[in-house]
C-alpha cells in the first residue's frame, strides 16, 4: 500500500515550490484512480516484455520475478457461486487463472475453451468432458460486468469449485475502493484537514481515505504520472515537459 496522504502532499508540494499552481482534493482522486489504473495495466505488458529478455543470476535483479512480486498482492483463490454449470465469479476479478474443482481422489484442474470449441465438445457424445476431463467456458469477459463461467460436465458441485485469478486494484466495485484523500473543512481557516480513518457526513467523500493499492516501490512512479496530469490542470508546459521526460527515462532505464 502507498500512503494517500504522502502521495497528495508531495504532489502540492512539488506544485507549490515554484507556485506552479494547485490542484483540489477532486481533482487529486480522479489522477489518482487514473494512475493506479494506468500502472496496473503496464505490468502485464512490462512483464511479457521482460520474460523475452535474457535475466540474471543475481538476486534482487531478476526483472520479470520482481514483476511478478508487484502483481502477487493481487494474486487470489476464491469460490464461486451457481448451480447446474452456471457460476458466477467473484466481483472484484480482474483477469482468471486457472478453474479446480475437488474430485474425488485429487483436485482437477478445468481445460479452458474457447466458445466454439465447447459447444461442439459438449454436443458431441465422443468428446463430451467427464469429471476427470471437465471443461470450462468463460463468459461476460468486461470489467464492470459480473462474469461467470460455464462448467461440463454440469454435475459438479459449485461448493468444489475455486478459482485462481487477479483481483482489480482496491479490490471493490464501483469504484468505491480508489485511491482516495478524503477530508473534513478547519471552521476557521476554510481549509481542507485529511480525514484519515474518519467515516461520515462531515467527510468528503463519506467513504473515507484510501490509500494506493500498489507496492510500495511505485511510489516514486505514482507522484510522477500525478505531477503529469497536474500539470494539464495548471496549465504548465514545464511540468508537463519535466514529468514526461522523467518518466521516459524511466521506461528506458528498465528496458536497458
Amino acid at each position: 500500500m502507498i500512503n494517500v496522504d504522502d502521495v497528495y502532499k508531495t504532489v502540492l508540494l512539488i506544485l507549490n515550490k515554484e507556485q506552479r499552481g494547485y490542484i483540489t482534493p477532486a481533482e487529486f482522486n480522479k489522477i489518482g484512480a487514473q494512475v493506479q489504473n494506468e500502472i496496473f495495466e503496464n505490468y502485464f505488458n512490462d512483464i511479457n516484455q521482460y520474460l523475452r529478455q535474457p535475466q540474471t543470476d543475481f538476486d534482487y535483479s531478476d526483472r520479470a520475478e520482481y514483476m511478478d512480486e508487484k502483481i502477487a498482492q493481487f494474486k487470489k483463490e476464491g469460490t464461486v457461486s451457481g448451480s447446474n454449470g452456471i457460476f458466477a465469479l467473484p466481483t472484484d476479478l480482474y483477469r482468471l487463472g486457472s478453474v479446480t474443482y475437488s474430485g474425488v481422489d485429487q483436485e482437477v484442474e478445468l481445460q479452458k475453451l474457447g466458445r466454439k470449441e465447447f459447444y461442439n465438445i459438449t454436443n458431441s457424445k465422443l468428446t463430451a468432458p467427464s469429471l476427470s476431463h471437465p471443461v470450462f467456458l468463460q463468459e461476460d469477459n468486461t470489467r464492470d460486468t459480473h462474469t461467470k463461467i460455464l462448467v461440463y460436465p454440469n454435475t459438479i458441485a459449485s461448493d468444489s469449485v475455486k478459482v485462481q485469478y487477479l483481483r482489480r486494484p482496491g479490490g471493490g466495485t464501483d469504484n468505491v475502493d480508489d485511491p482516495t484523500w478524503a477530508y473534513t473543512v478547519d471552521e476557521e481557516t476554510e481549509g481542507y484537514v485529511f480525514a484519515g480513518t474518519t467515516t461520515g457526513t462531515t467527510v468528503t467523500p463519506n467513504t473515507g481515505a484510501k490509500n494506493f493499492d500498489l507496492h510500495i516501490a511505485e511510489k516514486t512512479e505514482v507522484i510522477k504520472r500525478i505531477l503529469l496530469y497536474a500539470g494539464v490542470i495548471v496549465k504548465d508546459p514545464v511540468v508537463l515537459q519535466t514529468m514526461s521526460s522523467e518518466l521516459a527515462k524511466d521506461k528506458q532505464l528498465e528496458k536497458s
